[in-house]
């Protein structure tokens, strides 16, 4: 993301011993005790807690399988402006449902986004680790917009492309509008050329 954004400041949560480079601006340290364990779901966790260790204002949290196409610097700006506290990518297939699939999530930090990350931890812990993180998220969300007045809003698929993997079909983007800045699969296949080839309405 340096390479096409290289503006943007960048922080990685690793337990790893990695030291700051010039492709992350921060390294946050996790702690051993933090490592939850079990399959991926122990990993999703521990992601969960270290949101809440943002050093930005306005954070775009992105799962490691995300991939530049193009500059985000503007996407970021545009998403600062504007007037709401978190947004998701969009995982339902019906045209007008909305499901949320939490691989790259945008928030402004505040009260309202500390106590939504605090309920969406809790509430994974409640009804289990192994639980589907999406889920989880959405009630957390849900619960918060009406009772708190939390402001809520979709990530566009042509900012943040679902996964796209010829074998699987969970989390696919199905119909993109205009060009994709970022997806997430796998870095050896060249998407970014084919999703690109348009920029109109594609299926």
């Amino acid at each position: 993301f340096k390479a096409t954004s290289p503006s943007v400041k960048i922080a990685l949560a690793t337990n790893a011993d990695f030291k700051r480079t010039r492709l992350f601006d921060y390294v946050s340290k996790i702690r051993e005790d933090h490592l939850f364990r079990g399959n991926g779901a122990g990993r999703l966790l521990t992601r969960m807690y270290y949101m809440s260790s943002t050093p930005f204002e306005v954070t775009l949290a992105l799962d490691s399988g995300f991939h530049p196409c193009a500059s985000i610097t503007t996407l970021l700006q545009r998403l600062g402006r504007e007037d709401f506290d978190v947004a998701t990518m969009n995982q339902a297939t019906p045209p007008g449902e909305f499901l949320v699939q939490n691989t790259a999530i945008f928030f402004k930090w505040g009260r309202r986004i500390e106590d939504l990350l605090e309920e969406w931890f809790f509430l994974q812990l409640r009804i289990g680790v192994a639980t589907d993180d999406n889920r989880t998220l959405h009630a957390a969300l849900q619960l918060h917009q009406q009772q708190h007045g939390l402001k809520v809003r979709q990530i566009s698929a042509g900012a943040a492309l679902g996964y796209l993997h010829p074998k699987q079909t969970m989390w696919q983007t199905r119909v993109l509008r205009g060009p994709v800045l970022m997806y997430h699969g796998p870095a050896t296949e060249p998407l970014c050329s084919v999703v690109n080839l348009q920029n109109t309405t594609r299926v």
